[in-house]
């Protein structure tokens, strides 16, 4: 048996086959839904464009400054029940 048509890294089901197991259902799945709608999903959730990748490192940075600042009310805060003490 050889190698998978579609991925190039799997062997295929049978002798009479182009595609291994995975490669086979992705190609029954994209048959039933349509290949623009596969590709849309595929797009959507796999892969990121720079939009996605800005509005992650934005949201990555919020995150970061929320936390930073808390961090700082925290020792503010120890300071000053020390400094009363």
């Amino acid at each position: 048996m050889g190698k998978c048509c579609f991925c190039e890294v799997e062997t295929c089901d049978s002798w009479h086959s182009y595609y291994c197991a995975k490669c086979h259902k992705l190609k029954r799945v994209i048959h039933l839904f349509s290949i623009d709608k596969v590709m849309n999903i595929v797009e959507n959730v796999l892969i990121v464009n720079e939009e996605q990748q800005e509005e992650n490192m934005k949201e990555e940075l919020k995150t970061e400054l929320t936390t930073r600042a808390s961090t700082i009310r925290k020792c503010k805060k120890n300071k000053e029940l020390k400094s009363i003490e």
